[in-house]
């Protein structure tokens, strides 16, 4: 994949979803699994609910279900691969997102959700909030909050 997909500092969106489209309905492909490939750029408006993302990427269909055992697991190594394949710089990886049937999606909302009740129980109560799953890292510069492993 000799794309040029940064230009100007930028990522080139149709270049990019035009090179994971392609990656993924490879990789897809070799599997032998029943899935299909839906890519698409976001318009620079930052339509829809991608977050950071510029480009989406959506794989769907019966085999899902493998992608997304073990915590999504194949889906994350997929992501993985693409990124290498597509030789993104780390400062370009939260440019791209690939989900499986909105399960990253679901999965950053039940996230964000959790840290707005964490935050809102430590203004008001004034004790750390604690979690097993959102690391001690986690306390950020600035902030009075405080966030700890359980």
């Amino acid at each position: 994949m000799a794309q040029v997909l940064i230009r100007d500092g930028k990522l080139d969106r149709q270049a990019a979803a035009d090179a994971l489209r392609q990656f993924l309905e490879n990789i897809v492909r070799v599997s032998g699994l029943e899935l299909k490939v839906n890519v698409r750029p976001i318009a620079a408006e930052g339509e829809g609910s991608g977050g950071n993302a510029e480009v989406l990427a959506d794989i769907d269909g019966k085999d899902k279900e493998i992608l997304l055992e073990h915590g999504g697991e194949v889906l994350k190594a997929f992501e993985h691969l693409a990124l290498r394949a597509l030789r993104m710089e780390p400062a370009y990886h939260e440019k791209i997102h690939i989900d499986c049937g909105g399960y990253r999606a679901l999965r950053f909302e039940e996230l964000r959700m959790t840290a707005r009740v964490a935050a809102e129980r430590v203004q008001s109560s004034r004790q750390p909030f604690r979690s097993s799953f959102i690391p001690r890292t986690a306390n950020l510069p600035g902030s009075s909050t405080s966030l700890q492993e359980e």
